[in-house]
């Protein structure tokens, strides 16, 4: 994934050049079934409850409020702020800057991406709609991080997602990611939910030299999910929909991360996304838990 703890924590990049942005009309995507409240149960339902473990939430939204394409503008690293959002949330969420590669074109695919919040994001019928696209160029990602989890050591990460219309080529890699360099052998980078969408939703950490592999036993499609990542002093642990698929017992990261909600295009060389296509993820309730313990 991309690399970002050192550029994020010195100083903004440059926005990078790159191909105009196409006069795209946005889709509409479908609404989610359940209203506010019924969105805020199916995510707490799936978040597993373990006697005695000291969680404290610290933020959790079910997308009450509405901003439409185009809030997404004027994202700075100097302050963690998009400028386009409404005040009301301004403080709840940032995302990577206009302009930004993302990990395809950092790799040096044929077809890559670039950060593009402007054109992909927005909020509307209780849910985060994030629409990935493509003209024939470059295709235009998406990176949107909760603030209040930013900079955190352990907690607990839950988000309830679909993919609306699932397009081969495009992919998420929601992760927990290092903000500064971690202890040797220490994971620096948890990678769940993960993969193209459309295909098996696997979850990866990475520690030291190794990557362990947990499969989710879900895919990225029309169907809600819930997952979790819950990460502690000794152990983390990740679920989806109520089920735990994998945990590891020491190497756990000890140094704080930030939580990015990443979405781009695929970088398994297994799809790309074809000219003039778009997919559409929506998110419908994100909670970050502190660890109290």
């Amino acid at each position: 994934m991309i690399r970002l703890w050192c550029r994020l924590a010195v100083v903004p990049l440059a926005v990078l050049a790159f191909a105009s942005l196409r006069s795209v009309a946005v889709q509409r995507a479908v609404t989610p079934a359940a209203g506010h409240a019924a969105a805020r149960a199916t995510g707490e339902a799936a978040v597993p409850a373990v006697a005695g473990t000291p969680w404290r939430l610290v933020y959790s939204t079910d997308f009450p409020v509405d901003t439409p394409l185009g809030s997404f503008s004027g994202c700075t690293v100097a302050t963690y702020t998009c400028t386009g959002l409404p005040k009301a949330l301004q403080s709840q969420w940032w995302a990577y800057p206009e302009g930004w590669p993302d990990t395809a074109t950092e790799w040096h695919h044929k077809v890559g991406g670039y950060y593009s919040p402007s054109t992909t994001v927005w909020i509307a019928g209780g849910a985060m709609n994030i629409r990935l696209w493509r003209g024939t160029g470059s295709v235009h990602s998406a990176a949107v991080l909760p603030k209040a989890a930013i900079g955190r050591t352990y907690g607990k990460y839950v988000e309830t997602f679909r993919i609306a219309d699932p397009v081969l080529g495009y992919k998420s890699a929601h992760m927990l990611w290092a903000m500064r360099k971690p202890t040797h052998g220490t994971a620096h980078e948890i990678d769940f939910p993960e993969a193209g969408w459309g295909t098996p939703i696997v979850g990866f950490v990475h520690h030291g030299g190794h990557r362990s592999r947990f499969p989710a036993g879900v895919a990225f499609n029309r169907k809600w999910h819930t997952t979790v990542i819950e990460w502690t002093p000794r152990r983390l642990s990740l679920y989806c929909d109520g089920r735990l698929i994998g945990s590891i017992n020491g190497n756990v990261a000890d140094v704080p991360m930030r939580w990015v909600l990443q979405n781009e295009t695929q970088t398994d060389g297994l799809a790309t996304p074809p000219p003039h296509s778009s997919s559409t993820m929506q998110i419908r309730y994100v909670a970050y838990y502190k660890w109290a313990g």
